[in-house]
């Protein structure tokens, strides 16, 4: 039996089920197609001082 407990299985078997679901999907849609406006950060929650 496999031990799944090991750092490198598991890595491994993440970075495979990342690059099938990342087939999976496909192209994004409607990426390069033009320019949009960044995002502002100052709207996000960030932590204060």
């Amino acid at each position: 039996m496999p031990d799944f407990a090991s750092g490198t299985v598991v890595r491994m078997k993440a970075g495979a089920s990342g690059l099938e679901l990342a087939l999976m999907l496909g192209n994004r849609v409607e990426f390069r197609k033009g320019l949009s406006k960044p995002h502002p950060t100052s709207t996000y929650a960030m932590p204060s001082e």
